[in-house]
């Protein structure tokens, strides 16, 4: 049986979708809504939260629950080509920025959403295309296994699939991403012309995301490469098994790189420099060396990966992913297979988009 709650959310969030609350709308308050659907205001409060999680509204103090713009277009969608992107930082801002004015140079309408990293936000975008007379989708999945029922669905339809960074289980459909080797290859490789013999990674774990892996072998292989220390005392651990591909889990990557500072401060041969796995665990494994009385980059260099707007407003070296690019490239693939019907369900072709080192203020050269 479904929760009370469920039954309240899904029904705004109908109304929502259905235009009956606009952007900017305040929705029913929790008194309102325990009268209309014979709740508890408890129920309803949970109603409300989940819609604020999901992206569709803001609740402000004295002023009550106010909607958010969709994070797609309402209306039409017929014949558009849908892009599903995963909402960290400004990934979808890059993605849509680029992609839009190149499919209007093709002639091909889009329909942008952010899943924001959520599997059931994801899920309720999908079936919301389902609806629609989608010509094909481009989609940065939240997880290699996430969805895969709906995913089918779109395959057995013969709508074209693209996937963004890494793909889901189980299709023959093409993929483009970033040279994630390559790059960590690189900023590796970098950092050992710029003296640095013992170099540590951080985060390391048992379940690496495919581009996580890609990373760490570019990473392992630019050590070996320059003659570097290859040490697993130097692979920094995380404990907990956090996802380090979101920005959102930010107390779990704080926890996390203070293990990490811990574990290396504990080393009788410390590292003098530390890649990290992304933008986000090089700004948490910075503030961590600091808090624990390192100076970054005097006593020990650190370098992300994505170049978002946070390595910028905190100088952070990074390795740049071409995300715009990445887009084109994935529209072109769509493309390709309406033109050959018969690669759809049988085209697992691959992008692979340079990336280019960002140089900051948190290396320094070994004297």
């Amino acid at each position: 049986m479904k929760p009370l709650y469920r039954t309240v959310y899904e029904d705004l969030l109908t109304k929502i979708r259905g235009g009956q609350y606009a952007a900017g709308d305040l929705l029913p308050t929790e008194a309102e809504l325990c009268a209309q659907y014979g709740v508890s205001r408890i129920t309803a409060s949970h109603a409300l939260n989940e819609l604020k999680a999901q992206g569709y509204v803001e609740r402000k103090k004295r002023k009550g629950t106010e909607v958010l713009p969709l994070p797609f277009a309402p209306r039409g969608g017929e014949q558009s080509i849908a892009v599903v992107f995963g909402g960290v930082e400004d990934f979808g801002q890059k993605i849509a920025g680029a992609l839009a004015p190149y499919a209007r140079k093709k002639g091909c309408p889009l329909m942008t959403f952010d899943s924001r990293h959520s599997q059931q936000r994801e899920r309720e975008i999908l079936q919301y295309l389902l609806t629609r007379n989608v010509r094909g989708l481009i989609l940065w999945p939240v997880t290699r296994a996430s969805n895969l029922d709906l995913l089918n669905e779109f395959a057995q339809a013969q709508i074209p699939l693209c996937f963004l960074d890494y793909p889901s289980y189980g299709f023959e459909a093409p993929c483009v991403s970033s040279d994630n080797y390559g790059g960590m290859f690189g900023i590796t490789a970098h950092l050992a012309e710029l003296g640095h013999r013992h170099i540590a990674y951080f985060p390391f774990k048992d379940n690496f995301l495919p581009t996580e892996q890609e990373r760490f072998g570019g990473y392992c292989a630019a050590l070996v490469k320059n003659g570097a220390v290859l040490d697993p005392a130097f692979f920094l651990r995380d404990p907990d098994g956090v996802r380090a591909a979101t920005t959102e889990s930010g107390r779990d990557l704080a926890r996390c790189a203070d293990h990490a500072v811990r574990t290396l401060l504990a080393l009788r041969l410390r590292p003098t420099a530390v890649v990290c796995v992304n933008d986000a665990t090089a700004l948490h494994f910075i503030r961590a060396a600091r808090a624990h009385g390192l100076r970054v980059p005097e006593d020990l260099s650190v370098t992300g990966f994505d170049n978002l707007a946070l390595a910028a407003q905190n100088e952070i070296t990074t390795v740049s992913q071409d995300f715009g690019e990445m887009a084109k490239t994935a529209l072109n693939m769509i493309l390709r297979q309406l033109a050959e019907p018969s690669l759809i369900n049988n085209y697992a072709g691959t992008g692979r988009i340079r990336s280019v080192i960002i140089e900051r203020g948190s290396v320094r050269r070994l004297s």
